[in-house]
């Protein structure tokens, strides 16, 4: 019988039958679920924390992966119109944890695995950005030490490489708070900018409000859907925070008009965390030849590859 409640209870929250729904609350399966399965409570915790330090200690790290991926689901789903009772998850994850199980093993189930890594990752990078303006940390502003420091992975080289003109139209990848952009925009004819954190484009907004020409967007390059194509797309100190590096070059030369130029600053260095202060965040180097062929894959043709005190600039131009 209380396998039976169970999966009543997934199937009337997975189906949002809110009236179902409720009549299940008020049963008499509250009560019983919260005398007879205390101690699910303290893991059921662990799991919806997010917490993955924590989670790891335990033996069950790969169970709570899962069942954490398979709760976020649901309650995404719900979009919190109603919360879904303790009991209600306690059961859940006492009566149906095999089947959470297998479902994580089919093709369909991994999918929505990656998918929902890719979304925590996401959050991840707004946070450390959102935070780095909090802090005041804003590179169009530095001194000029600081700013000589940073076109160590960019600088005259790359905006040299851009070839700017004021017929044509660029879009940068990772626009931050305008660094480049400022530089950028008013040798351009248009200029778009597209960046994840919130906070970043609200300041590149500020420092890029007297060029009528600029538009910025706050989306995930990988995901947001342009209405236009450029004449030129160049990205710096971004595709470190790419997984899936070859789409992305593929969609940036879905976006390119003819002849259209691409311009890549990648780092020299091989790191796979990027920490600032307490901060830590994943990250995936760039190799040269192997952006290099993703490149040529996708249409273009290599045209050079200079190198700056701290990075690797690769212009190319889409055949």
């Amino acid at each position: 019988m209380l396998k039976s409640h169970a999966a009543d209870a997934l199937d009337l929250i997975l189906a949002k039958d809110d009236a179902a729904y409720a009549r299940l609350n008020q049963s008499e399966l509250c009560f019983h679920i919260q005398d007879r399965y205390p101690a699910i409570e303290k893991e059921l915790a662990f799991a919806l924390s997010a917490d993955w330090e924590e989670i790891k200690n335990f033996e069950s790290y790969n169970v709570f992966r899962r069942l954490y991926l398979h709760l976020f689901y649901v309650l995404r789903n719900r979009k919190g119109a109603v919360g879904i009772p303790k009991h209600v998850l306690e059961s859940i994850v006492d009566t149906m944890l095999p089947d959470i199980i297998a479902f994580f093993e089919t093709e369909e189930g991994r999918h929505e695995f990656e998918e929902w890594k890719t979304e925590r990752y996401r959050a991840e990078i707004v946070h450390h950005y959102d935070a780095l303006i909090d802090e005041n940390n804003d590179p169009v502003h530095d001194p000029e030490p600081l700013k000589k420091h940073m076109d160590g992975w960019d600088g005259d080289t790359l905006i040299d490489a851009l070839k700017l003109a004021d017929d044509k139209s660029i879009l940068e990848i990772g626009v931050g708070t305008g660094r480049l952009a400022v530089k950028v925009a008013p040798m351009c004819k248009s200029f778009c900018g597209i960046d994840l954190s919130p906070k970043t484009i609200a300041r590149a907004k500020e420092n890029l409000s007297e060029y009528k020409n600029v538009n910025l967007i706050c989306d995930d390059f990988q995901i947001f859907e342009f209405d236009q194509t450029f004449d030129t797309i160049y990205s710096s100190l971004t595709f470190m925070h790419i997984k899936e590096k070859e789409s992305a070059i593929k969609k940036v030369a879905k976006l390119l008009t003819e002849n259209g130029r691409f311009v890549l600053s990648i780092e020299k260095s091989h790191a796979t965390i990027l920490q600032y202060g307490k901060r830590k965040i994943k990250i995936y180097p760039d190799r040269p030849d192997i952006i290099s062929k993703y490149i040529e894959a996708a249409g273009f043709k290599k045209i050079e590859q200079k190198e700056t005190e701290f990075a690797y600039i690769i212009i190319a131009e889409k055949a």
